[in-house]
């Protein structure tokens, strides 16, 4: 216990580090999480201070007067906190975030991971963790609205988008390639046969729903099929319930056809559930296409069809973004697209 008690007693502080230094304990606060506004002179004067007292939150290294922490954040923003089933792709984050920790651990950072909802993104939490410090940079999965993006032009890290809802000016993002995924997509059911193709979309807000349903009508109209207007459902997300209705608003409204692409697994499972309980045969009356390769997606009673997107491959792109810009080996702003590939099974 007296250990204990003297290791706590000879532990540094901010407060002793600003008296040190001459300066107040907010401005050694700045220095170390890079703020501006703060002399050059001054900052060499605190980072000195702080090195030779060992304080133990000290970066691992400096580049002309800047700190490197070597850590990385990774922040992901949805609708609930945690989020309601069927609502987000889990399978589909954590491979991302496992792709992300193993390239910065190769290169030697460690990562640490925040997951927020828009209700704490309201209340000024994701201001609060973006500016909390003691990262090199953040990558950050979300729906941008106002309030985030304001929140992501007011730190002064960099950040790198993944595959999030739109681009932003001045940010590099990795998006997964949705243009090619429709091809494989078109090109796998044509050879099939099919001839008269319908699409279930998520919300058309979302950069992903409008890329797909964008890549499947390049990819018909290259090969001479047209989608018509009455083949096009949207719906409001991404999840099995909107599948099902979909599913339902085709059959209703008489429109005739034998491929059903789905934009996300779980709108094509609850697709396949609603054809089945209508007397429609899946493959055999129409083939039915998925999206993201999700876990379950091979253990459906009718295996699913669907597009592999290599998440953990995502995560590596936007790390390798990411370290690029902390070191300063790159500023350019770039937006990487992920490679993608078709996963065949009974469904089409």
């Amino acid at each position: 216990m007296v250990d204990m008690l003297k290791q706590e007693q000879d532990k540094v502080t901010l407060s002793d580090i600003a008296s040190r230094a001459g300066v107040t304990k907010s401005t050694v606060s700045m220095v170390f999480r890079n703020k501006h506004g703060i002399s050059q002179a001054t900052r060499q004067r605190v980072m000195e201070i702080a090195r030779e007292m060992k304080y133990t939150l000290f970066p691992v290294r400096q580049t002309r007067g800047k700190v490197h922490w070597g850590q990385v954040g990774f922040v992901i923003i949805s609708k609930e906190n945690p989020p309601l089933p069927g609502k987000l792709p889990m399978h589909y984050f954590s491979h991302m975030m496992r792709g992300c920790a193993a390239y910065a651990e190769e290169k030697g950072h460690s990562m640490v991971f925040s997951h927020l909802d828009w209700k704490q993104v309201d209340e000024g939490t994701l201001s609060a963790v973006l500016n909390r410090g003691y990262v090199d940079g953040f990558l950050c999965r979300a729906w941008i609205s106002p309030k985030v993006k304001e929140m992501l032009q007011n730190i002064n890290v960099p950040v790198v988008l993944m595959d999030c809802d739109r681009y932003l000016d001045g940010y590099s993002s990795v998006q997964v390639n949705n243009i090619k995924a429709m091809d494989l997509v078109v090109e796998h059911l044509v050879k099939q046969g099919a001839k008269r193709f319908a699409t279930i979309t998520g919300n058309m807000e979302h950069q992903n729903a409008q890329e797909r349903l964008a890549g499947l009508q390049m990819a018909l109209t290259r090969r001479g099929i047209s989608l018509p207007s009455e083949g096009i459902i949207i719906e409001s997300d991404f999840c099995d319930a909107n599948g099902r209705s979909g599913a339902k608003k085709l059959i209703a409204s008489g429109y005739r056809f034998d491929a059903l692409v789905c934009q996300f697994d779980l709108m094509a499972y609850g697709a396949i559930e609603e054809l089945c309980s209508a007397g429609i045969k899946v493959p055999d009356d129409v083939r039915v296409t998925g999206f993201d390769n999700e876990e379950f997606s091979d253990k459906l009673a009718i295996p699913l069809t669907t597009v592999e997107t290599d998440s953990f491959q995502v995560g590596r792109l936007g790390a390798k973004l990411l370290l690029a810009q902390t070191s300063g080996e790159n500023k350019q702003v770039l937006h990487v697209h992920s490679e993608v590939s078709l996963v065949v099974r009974q469904s089409a």
